[in-house]
């Protein structure tokens, strides 16, 4: 999972927006790239063990019923000029990864 977190965050820091990704959309994620597919609850699990917490932190701002919010250079504002950004950038990434998934 680390892995795909860390995937995650290097191409929303090179597109230089703020990434939150929905528990399906996690899945399809994780799946597409052979890890195991976790929701919301093993995520929990994860998140409050004192070993596997520390890791998940590094990459995760937060987490809540709907999904994950990552850590990201637009996390400090540091957001260049006619950069596509926010929503639009994430359902584009969620369609590829569903793409991928699916095919």
């Amino acid at each position: 999972m680390e892995d795909v977190l860390w995937a995650l965050q290097s191409d929303a820091n090179n597109q230089h927006i703020p990434t939150e990704l929905d528990w399906r959309a996690l899945a399809v994620e994780l799946a597409s790239r052979e890890a195991p597919v976790v929701g919301y609850d093993q995520f929990d699990a994860r998140w409050k063990d004192p070993v596997e917490g520390e890791i998940l932190k590094k990459y995760v701002q937060r987490y809540d019923g709907h999904g994950i919010v990552l850590k990201t250079d637009a996390d400090t504002g540091e957001m260049g000029d006619g950069e596509q950004k926010g929503p639009d950038l994430v359902a584009n990434m969620a369609k590829s990864a569903t793409k991928k998934a699916f095919a």
